[in-house]
């Protein structure tokens, strides 16, 4: 057991995985790494509003400028952070740069491949059908409905 809890410390994982995807045929292929939940989580909290619904404070992520963050954050080259390169497309800020940079096909395309360094492409249709794949086969035995001290059945129960 001790082995396995080592196997968890951070110089026994792997680095976090890099590679190159060519996205546009009219610019050189970029350069993406994975970043992790803690950086995923600074994203998604810059991306996030409250807003008011019926008198409640409601949490609203927006989904553009939360995908916005992690290219941002992904990409490795080019560096979207350098003045020289954003002077020379005319923009302020690495937002701005991929904006203006990249065509809508190359932009989703770039998207795409975050969502898939990062883990976040899986469909949820496969993963719906894996947990009742992985369910099916460790089924619990089925129990008698509840019964409430008086003898009545429990709200949503009803009896065999």
């Amino acid at each position: 057991m001790a082995n396995r809890l080592k196997d968890f410390f951070p110089d026994k994982l792997a680095v976090a995985r890099e590679e190159e995807r060519s996205i546009s045929p009219r610019l050189p292929a970029f350069r993406l790494k994975a970043v992790t939940e803690e950086t995923g989580a600074r994203i998604r909290a810059a991306a996030t509003q409250t807003a008011v619904v019926k008198g409640l404070p409601v949490k609203e992520i927006d989904p553009e400028k939360n995908m916005l963050g992690l290219v941002v954050a992904c990409v490795i080259q080019p560096d979207l952070q350098d003045a020289e390169l954003q002077t020379a497309w005319g923009v302020m800020g690495a937002e701005s740069l991929v904006q203006k940079m990249l065509l809508p096909g190359a932009y989703a395309e770039l998207s795409a491949a975050v969502e898939d360094i990062c883990g976040l492409d899986r469909d949820i249709d496969a993963m719906v059908e894996q947990a009742k794949n992985s369910s099916a086969a460790r089924r619990l035995p089925e129990t008698p409905p509840q019964r409430c001290r008086r003898g009545a059945m429990a709200p949503g129960l009803s009896p065999r």
